[in-house]
């Protein structure tokens, strides 16, 4: 199985985050299975002042959760 999500290594040491891309891939396996949804752990961890434009969002608040909100085609309110 692949792993679509970015990643950084230097010797032994090795980490994966997720971008917009990342959980686009994974948020369609979710859809494409029908599972009931995703579970975000962290929301800390998403960029909440809209200050990182290096991704596709260009300084959207909440690029990530937005990402998943929007595979997902959520659009009442009540969704995250």
């Amino acid at each position: 199985m692949e792993v679509l999500s970015p990643y950084a290594s230097k010797y032994y040491e090795w980490i994966s985050f997720d971008d917009e891309q990342s959980l686009t891939y994974k948020t369609e396996f979710i859809k494409n299975n029908q599972f009931g949804g995703a579970m975000i752990y962290c929301l800390n961890s998403d960029d909440f002042k809209g200050s990182c434009t290096m991704g596709f969002s260009g300084g959207l608040k909440f690029p990530l959760i937005s990402t998943v909100k929007s595979v997902l085609g959520r659009t009442d309110p009540g969704a995250v």
